[in-house]
């Protein structure tokens, strides 16, 4: 897998960690499996613009903060 599907897994599962949800209480708020969530978060499987949709509104951001995240945070953290 390309490296920026994994790193953009790795930035769901810690901004829905950070916001204290389980794999299943955002995929059931997306209407997909967790297993599939998983997979996207694991970076095993890539996602379309749709999706990642979803996940930014399930997390309640939208996919540019999603994807500017990392940067928020280390800005917040200087």
């Amino acid at each position: 897998m390309p490296v920026i599907v994994i790193e953009l897994g790795k930035k769901i599962r810690e901004i829905r960690e950070s916001k204290k949800m389980s794999t299943m209480e955002l995929a059931f708020s997306i209407g997909i499996e967790a297993q599939h969530l998983r997979r996207y978060e694991t970076g095993k499987q890539e996602m379309k613009i749709s999706m990642l949709e979803k996940i930014a509104n399930g997390l309640q951001m939208s996919i540019g903060e999603l994807i500017e995240y990392e940067l928020i945070k280390k800005k917040d953290d200087i």
